[in-house]
């Protein structure tokens, strides 16, 4: 009986190669990826020019691949598959980024070949499986991510491969066979779908407990028993697939870390008082991943009153979300209600990685212009075709919507659940097209308009054009750390037109003016930043280094800059990510202006201050070994 399936499943998968609709389907989905991935590169500066995310995994990489301990003596921050992916690939001689990101355009063929064979598994209809191919391809975000060196290209290929493994186990156990390979092989592809993308392992204990209470449900009565014996299988796939992480994190950290230790800051990231229902970041000195850890580890530590491992401070923020969910109930209700909104939404949220803006740079994205809405409407109106493992899908689809509910979203974030919806919207759309032909309505009409209507409804107010400046300000100083000064401020002054109280975009601009000469243009930036509400550190720090080292002596007031940092560091605890900074700028110019001090060694008592909390201070570093000739 076994054979006899796969042989068919075979026979299906052939002849799906064998039909020109689907190779032209392929076809067309490969040549858009040639388009846009050409003029991405040429065109977008992020796509060549790493930071955030990306710069983090491109180092992590770089430094495996050479052999070296990347951050050694911290538990992993992000998740470490992509990274090590990276680093196999520039083993292996691929360039970074841009020989991976071609590998990853094809990869994206091969993703568009699995969600039309998982269309056809559960459709059993090649024109389903052809509607599929083409929704997935004229969805931008498809395509846009594919181009960025992102977790989502890993996690994406695995949770296909994933969902064909569950149908396949489902018929299994349903015949009472535990399928013991195909078993182990699922919890293997799910172990590793979370070291892509953590938030994925709420989507495996949902999904294999509904395939056993599927199959308790079978008639046949070995089926019980073949699931339970399966899903055995399948935890002992997913432990073997995490051991390697878990060995990882305890001999870097000591402790036991299953997948990264920034799980409880990503909680109360999405759970705090001035959250949104996608990232927002509380302050600004949350916006870079590159200190979360030490900024998570720094506060905790202080509300301890004693030093905390990782582990702990992952557990203080855990905690700080609960406590803010159980003490405002209905503010709580309210941003769940903000969270579903926005994972339903039209609107392709992200922080530095925004459709709208990679569109503005490469006009030929608005070739895949479907909106998300859209696949909701046809994957209501098609709800009722897909035949086989409609449950699997549906739980799959719903465990990611109860992270989007627990974290918060990204447009790269629904993908993993898009790839189950697709198999609905493929059918949604031939539903639509035969009633179209029929001059009917087609079943689910009302549901579907309500789908569609309310993903434009522009819940989150403005944040989404603060979003887009955000992002085009990273795109303003991609470019000019690629050479082009002149797109570089032309970008920062769109950004300020999309929003003219964007404060990160007056001080970035008032960096290329001070870097350029323009000392008095950037001290207008900079006052223009700090008159916005809110206060906005770095803008601070830079002002009071103006005044201190400006080359015009009529922009240079040395008094008011000194007042400026002292202000600030008596203002703040040592908890502050931008704490050393000031500190170190502090100490730097009371050598150059010693007039300004309070006593003979106070400066080298603020570097060693720093150096006592963060030996490799690289500002502080710098103003020891101007100390050191003198103390000499």
């Amino acid at each position: 009986m076994l054979s006899r399936q796969l042989s068919e499943r075979a026979t299906g998968w052939r002849s799906m190669l064998r039909d020109p609709r689907v190779l032209a389907c392929l076809a067309g989905a490969c040549l858009l990826r040639a388009l846009l991935g050409w003029q991405l590169w040429n065109e977008d500066p992020l796509a060549r020019m790493l930071l955030s995310d990306p710069q983090y995994y491109a180092d992590w990489a770089r430094a495996l691949a050479a052999g070296e301990t990347f951050r050694p003596g911290e538990a992993h921050w992000l998740p470490p598959l992509y990274p090590w992916l990276l680093a196999a690939g520039l083993k292996l001689g691929l360039s970074l980024p841009g020989g991976v990101l071609a590998v990853q355009l094809c990869a994206g063929l091969f993703n568009t070949w699995l969600v039309m064979t998982l269309t056809e598994r559960v459709t059993q209809k090649r024109s389903a499986s052809l509607a599929v191919g083409v929704l997935w391809t004229l969805y931008a975000p498809v395509i846009y991510f594919e181009s960025r060196l992102l977790a989502v290209n890993a996690a994406l290929p695995l949770v296909l491969l994933l969902l064909h493994a569950w149908l396949q186990l489902e018929a299994q156990w349903k015949a009472g066979r535990q399928a013991s390979g195909l078993s182990l092989a699922s919890g293997l592809l799910a172990g590793l779908a979370c070291l892509a993308r953590p938030n994925l392992m709420l989507g495996f204990g949902v999904g294999l407990a509904g395939l056993w209470w599927i199959c308790r449900r079978a008639p046949n009565p070995r089926a019980k028993h073949a699931s339970w014996r399966g899903m055995g299988a399948a935890v002992v796939g997913l432990s073997l697939a995490l051991a390697p992480n878990i060995i990882s994190n305890y001999s870097r950290s000591g402790e036991l870390i299953a997948l990264t230790s920034n799980g409880g800051i990503n909680f109360w990231f999405g759970n705090n008082e001035s959250a949104h229902g996608t990232f927002h970041a509380p302050a600004p000195e949350w916006g870079s991943i590159a200190r979360q850890r030490e900024v998570s580890i720094a506060m905790a530590a202080e509300a301890a009153g004693h030093s905390v491992t990782e582990l702990e401070a992952s557990s203080y923020w855990l905690a700080r979300g609960f406590t803010w969910i159980f003490s405002n109930p209905q503010g709580a209700l309210r941003l769940y209600g903000l969270k579903l909104a926005d994972t339903l939404s039209s609107t392709e949220f992200g922080i530095q990685y925004v459709l709208p803006v990679g569109r503005s740079f490469a006009p030929l994205l608005w070739i895949p212009c479907l909106p998300f809405g859209l696949l909701l409407a046809l994957g209501a109106l098609g709800m009722g075709r897909v035949t086989h493992g409609r449950t699997t899908l549906l739980l799959w689809i719903g465990a990611g919507i109860g992270a989007s509910l627990l974290y918060f979203t990204y447009s790269r974030f629904r993908l993993p659940l898009l790839v189950a919806w697709m198999p609905f919207a493929g059918s949604g759309l031939c539903c639509l097209i035969e009633a179209l032909r029929a001059k009917r309505w087609p079943k689910a009409s009302l549901p579907a308009i309500i789908l569609l209507a309310q993903s434009f409804v522009p819940f989150e107010g403005a944040y989404p054009l603060q979003q887009r400046a955000n992002a085009l300000v990273d795109s303003a100083i991609a470019a000019h750390q690629l050479g082009a000064p002149e797109r570089s401020r032309e970008i920062f002054k769109n950004a300020l037109e999309l929003v003219p109280g964007n404060p990160r975009a007056l001080h970035e601009l008032a960096q290329l003016d001070w870097l350029e000469g323009r000392e008095a243009q950037a001290i207008q930036n900079l006052q223009r930043a700090l008159a916005l509400p809110g206060e906005y550190p770095r803008s601070i720090l830079s002002l009071a280094e103006l005044e201190l080292s400006a080359s015009d002596e009529n922009l240079r007031k040395p008094a008011e800059g000194m007042a400026r940092l002292r202000t600030w560091v008596e203002a703040h605890s040592a908890s502050h990510p931008l704490f050393n900074d000031f500190c170190s700028s502090l100490g730097y110019y009371l050598l150059a202006y010693p007039q300004f001090a309070r006593s003979e060694d106070e400066a080298v008592q603020l570097i060693d201050a720093v150096l006592r909390r963060d030996p490799q201070h690289q500002a502080a570093l710098r103003v020891l070994g101007l100390m050191t000739p003198k103390s000499d």
